[in-house]
């Protein structure tokens, strides 16, 4: 063969791949697809805002906001879009200096991603407030959300969210990491490797006699310092996973309360494998009374080799709780023998009646704080095996199953290796990340 004739073979079988190339982008956006753009800010928009309103902004493109300090406030994001910053402290979007009420993302589109910036000096950096709606598939991934002054993230006003990711964030100084209000719902939400340090509550359901709702959360890997309330305040949960979780010095570490809503049980509870030092008054307090409204109720509740060092605080602090719109005293809800508090190590226990204490409103009797039943804290490990010492640390012996105890430690995570730790602090990260969907 030829060289003119093997180079013309080499030319068609170019040119056919090409023609296959061209004709598989043609039926791919001839079927309604869009081949994804990226739109600087500044550079080819001057804000956020500008781009995502633009007819030349679709689903699926990103907005790629460049590194410096932005003025922006309530970003209505209305379609499916990326938006991401060159890394934690250095993209800052903060919006102080506009003054009056601030929120800097409202995400009103499914399948929106936020990542790699500062969000700081706002009243709430992310607010999900779409009433009556759902929202679905958010991630918000390597953000620091840093000094605003309400929160975090808000579920507002009747809004449903679902499937969300957070993921090696941080949420500092920002009174709540996360909450949710008295009428919004969120379903399916992860935490992962997230870092939250002095605020009032780090993830907070609030329910106040309406009807709000958390059903599915993971929290894993996390990091909570110095929460002057709690780290976690959950009302109303269900099918919750927290696990391998570090907690320093916090007021209390993980409260449930369950008082308001009658027809939503605090259900399918799983706390374990998480480490907590330096806890000044609870490391889990559990909330459970009767309501005007019906027979509150707790279903499937565990608690297992978690390790808590704390400052002489309670290790379960339990009960019901104090009158609400009611002339007569709250009695213990339902349910306390399904919540197992087990194989845990609890040390730094000095004060008598301090190891296990109880919530019993004026009027009613021990046993009637817990409906009835008793407490079942077997088999952890309380720093000693002398049982006379264990007895003087609970408060009312007599609905507490504290024995037989462990001997030895040994099944529960060490300090420095059992959790993740994770988190990212304030520091320049400039990794773009991928936007994942939750683990559940």
């Amino acid at each position: 063969m030829s060289m003119k004739k093997e180079n013309k073979g080499k030319l068609n079988k170019y040119s056919f791949c090409l023609s296959l190339i061209f004709a598989l982008i043609i039926t791919y956006i001839s079927a309604g697809n869009t081949i994804a753009a990226t739109f600087d800010i500044p550079g080819d928009f001057a804000t956020i805002q500008d781009a995502i309103d633009d007819a030349g902004v679709v689903n699926g493109d990103t907005i790629n906001v460049l590194a410096g300090t932005h003025v922006e406030d309530f970003i209505d994001i209305t379609k499916e879009l990326t938006i991401q910053g060159q890394g934690i402290g250095s993209t800052i979007i903060d919006p102080s200096s506009l003054g009056g009420f601030t929120v800097v993302f409202y995400p009103k589109a499914n399948n929106v991603i936020i990542r790699n910036m500062t969000i700081q000096n706002a009243d709430q950096a992310i607010r999900f407030e779409l009433a009556g709606q759902t929202i679905d598939g958010t991630t918000i991934q390597l953000v620091s959300m840093l000094d605003n002054s309400s929160r975090g993230i808000e579920v507002h006003n009747a809004t449903t969210v679902t499937n969300l990711l957070v993921d090696q964030c941080n949420f500092e100084n920002t009174h709540h990491g996360l909450r949710i209000a008295s009428s919004g719902h969120l379903n399916n939400v992860s935490f992962i490797d997230s870092t939250f340090i002095d605020n009032a509550i780090g993830i907070y359901i609030a329910n106040d006699g309406s009807v709000s709702t958390l059903d599915g959360i993971d929290v894993t890997g996390c990091t909570f310092n110095n929460h002057t309330t709690a780290a976690l305040f959950l009302e109303e949960v269900q099918n919750a996973l927290i696990e391998t979780n570090n907690f320093n010095n916090n007021r209390r570490d993980i409260q449930i309360f369950k008082w308001y809503q009658a027809s939503v049980p605090v259900s399918d509870v799983t706390i374990r494998e998480n480490i907590m030092l330096g806890t000044t008054d609870a490391v889990f307090a559990l909330f459970n009374a009767d309501n005007i409204t019906g027979q509150t109720v707790f279903s499937d509740i565990t608690i297992t080799k978690n390790r808590a060092d704390t400052s002489d605080a309670s290790a379960v602090y339990a009960g019901a709780h104090s009158t609400y719109q009611s002339a007569s005293p709250s009695l213990g809800g339902i349910g306390w023998n399904t919540v197992d508090i087990s194989k845990n190590c609890f040390t730094g226990i000095t004060t008598a009646g301090n190891g296990v204490r109880y919530f019993i409103p004026a009027g009613i009797m021990p046993d009637q704080a817990l409906g009835g039943a008793t407490l079942d804290v077997r088999q952890n490990y309380w720093g000693t095996t002398d049982i006379p010492t264990i007895t003087a640390w609970m408060q009312n012996p007599s609905i507490t199953d504290f024995t037989p105890i462990r001997q030895n430690d040994n099944q529960c995570p060490s300090v420095g290796g059992g959790a993740n730790g994770g988190g990212i602090g304030q520091g320049n990260n400039n990794n773009n990340g991928n936007g994942k969907g939750p683990k559940k």
